[in-house]
């Protein structure tokens, strides 16, 4: 889940910030996608990447930190030269 969430956050310009909170169900879906600061394209992402695949998971919940002041420049964006 940290890898999706976080895979998620560059493809979405690095710009959500707070909680992540995911349940998971003994059959290995995802059944709750909670957020205190979502957006569109964050919930979009999430929910196509979540959608796609079965974990070999136990049902649970697991919490994901985006951070916050994030202002959609990515850690490994560099400015142009010049």
């Amino acid at each position: 889940m940290s890898r999706t969430a976080a895979r998620c956050q560059e493809e979405t310009g690095c710009k959500t910030n707070g909680w992540l909170e995911v349940g998971m169900d003994d059959d290995g879906c995802v059944v709750e996608i909670g957020m205190d600061e979502p957006n569109d394209e964050i919930v979009a992402c999430l929910v196509a990447e979540f959608g796609a695949v079965r974990c070999p998971c136990t049902a649970g919940r697991t919490i994901y930190f985006f951070g916050l002041g994030n202002a959609g420049v990515c850690p490994d964006d560099r400015p142009p030269p010049g």
